[in-house]
């Protein structure tokens, strides 16, 4: 399925996303949401992590939770704001609270309070 790609060319994937956040430099990166998705929640994930880890351009990521296994496995390393799966109800909700984060981010203020509110 065309959502592998990701899974079997994750260094090349990697390295390819780092080094196009490197040449636009955002504010912020934000990666989803992926809603319910695994493979995209997993490279969605791994790219935040990636961004924060290898960049000084802060990254995080967005998703359901349907994807516990990649939440519990990134959410000290990563933001993580919750959304509703594909379909659900929320999306406006959890669009707002994005860019809430995202712009706190790249204002440098303190994200604390959000981190609690509205991320996993």
């Amino acid at each position: 399925m065309w959502d592998e790609f990701f899974v079997n060319n994750q260094e090349e994937v990697t390295s390819k996303m780092i080094a196009m956040v490197k040449k636009l430099n955002p504010d912020v990166v934000i990666c989803g949401p992926s809603f319910n998705y695994e493979n995209f929640s997993k490279m969605s994930a791994i790219l935040s992590k990636n961004i924060n880890d290898k960049t000084d351009i802060p990254a995080f990521a967005a998703m359901s939770e349907e994807n516990i296994d990649v939440i519990n496995e990134y959410k000290n390393d990563i933001c993580i704001v919750k959304t509703p799966k594909k379909g659900g109800i929320g999306l406006n909700d959890s669009l707002n609270n994005i860019c809430k984060l995202a712009k706190a981010i790249a204002n440098k203020e303190d994200i604390t309070l959000m981190k609690e509110e509205f991320c996993y």
